[in-house]
């Protein structure tokens, strides 16, 4: 989660801008969605909208393009990113395994905002220097990137590298595990390969981490990984392992641990032991029951240690 402050007061506005969210999980609709959109800007007053970012579930990918026109249009926004995701969490409210999408609404009156897609064969630099996104004129970054089809390490390194010394904060799509599809959003474009890039200035950005994971079952070695696929964790199917560390939940632990296992790869191979906070927590994104393999947002390497984690309740 990240947070955002003005450099300066606004007189007879608050210090932290004015912000809205709102989830859709109903069928697709577009006259109710118009209407929905148009109902939802209207929460902000008489503040102008200078971002929106955008989640979206699998089940409204046939109808992307179309959400996006209608978003831009009827909640008036001037820049829009995001990316797919499979649970949808607004207003307090988290809903796993979402039907719909959540859209955010931002109002940063003294902000500078640029969005750009960033493909996965394309070197970050030169896409970023040509839409004029540099570290002088930004002071963070927000960015998302598809798992399945782009090289993420190499990716976010190339973004991290062509602004030195600006935050990057963000998440990897999430979507169809079965047919590897995900999607990233920027302005009105839907891509299935690379990441959106939106770049932020003229107002200081806090990350704040909203949830932590608690490490749970053992820790283990990986023996077989290619790019973000486990496919053998202590020379057993990933599956089996995973499966394994599920049945030795307790029932109040396997009742919330839908959609809230992750992977923690261990951050210090040195140490003697781990304990919480030892570990870099990634998306467990599907596993596929006939091949053994999981697929994690991260690209694990064999010797790596591994230790599936369980979200906070």
């Amino acid at each position: 989660m990240v947070r955002f402050f003005l450099r300066s007061s606004l007189r007879g506005m608050h210090e932290t801008p004015y912000s809205v969210t709102g989830v859709w999980n109903q069928p697709w609709n577009e006259a109710g969605l118009c209407a929905w959109a148009e109902n939802l800007r209207r929460r902000l007053g008489p503040r102008t909208v200078t971002f929106g970012l955008l989640f979206v579930t699998p089940r409204f990918f046939p109808h992307a393009a179309e959400l996006l026109e209608i978003l831009r249009v009827h909640a008036h926004i001037p820049v829009l990113a995001g990316c797919s995701t499979l649970g949808l969490i607004a207003d307090g409210r988290e809903i796993e395994e979402g039907t719909g999408f959540v859209l955010g609404l931002y109002s940063l009156p003294e902000a500078k905002i640029r969005a750009v897609h960033v493909g996965s064969d394309i070197g970050a630099e030169s896409v970023l220097a040509e839409a004029g996104i540099d570290a002088a004129a930004y002071d963070a970054v927000l960015a998302f990137a598809e798992p399945f089809r782009t090289d993420v390490e190499p990716w976010l390194n190339g973004v991290q590298a062509a602004l030195p010394g600006v935050p990057v904060y963000g998440g990897l799509a999430a979507g169809r595990g079965v047919d590897e599809t995900t999607q990233v959003y920027c302005d009105g474009s839907v891509f299935d390969e690379g990441g959106v890039v939106l770049a932020i200035g003229g107002v200081r950005c806090i990350g704040v981490t909203a949830q932590g994971c608690a490490p749970v079952g053992d820790t283990w070695t990986i023996t077989r990984a290619e790019r973000n696929i486990i496919r053998q964790i202590g020379n057993r199917p990933a599956v089996e392992v995973l499966t394994e560390t599920f049945e030795g939940l307790s029932d109040e632990e396997k009742e919330r641990s839908g959609g809230n296992l992750f992977v923690g790869l261990v951050v210090d191979e040195y140490r003697d032991d781990y304990q919480r906070g030892d570990f870099l927590i990634r998306s467990l994104i599907a596993a596929d029951p006939d091949s053994g393999s999981i697929l994690v947002g991260a690209l694990p390497r064999s010797g790596q240690t591994l230790q599936f984690q369980l979200r906070d309740a």
